[in-house]
């Protein structure tokens, strides 16, 4: 059974045609991710990074403007659509992971705190 990317290739074709047409440009390809999720432009994002320091709010990690695989994350806010802030990519999956929903991620936090976890660790 074939799998399928969307609903018109599989895995296969889609290999096939992202080696015979190259990606144009990273950059290029976020910035028309952005516009067409977000309503920003790549400069927008870009200028919301610059304002954050070019640091993930939450880990403080320092996100590179010119690591073009690894640009950014818009946060946003899923039912209203509002962009929070930019995040590293482990920061953004993990407020995925806990469905953005504080309560949970208060509850985890206490989990660590009370299995012994210290700031020493990290």
């Amino acid at each position: 059974m074939e799998r399928y990317v969307d609903y018109k290739r599989c895995v296969n074709c889609h290999r096939r045609r992202a080696r015979r047409y190259p990606p144009a440009s990273v950059e290029k390809r976020k910035s028309y991710n952005l516009k067409t999720t977000y309503g920003i432009s790549l400069e927008s994002a870009k200028w919301i990074a610059n304002e954050q320091n070019w640091q993930c709010p939450i880990c403080e990690v320092t996100l590179n403007p010119d690591d073009a695989k690894k640009l950014f994350n818009v946060d946003h806010h899923h039912g209203t659509g509002q962009i929070r802030g930019i995040l590293c990519n482990k920061c953004n999956a993990g407020l995925g992971y806990f469905r953005d929903n504080p309560r949970l991620l208060r509850r985890a936090a206490a989990y660590l705190e009370e299995s012994g976890w210290d700031d020493s660790d990290e």
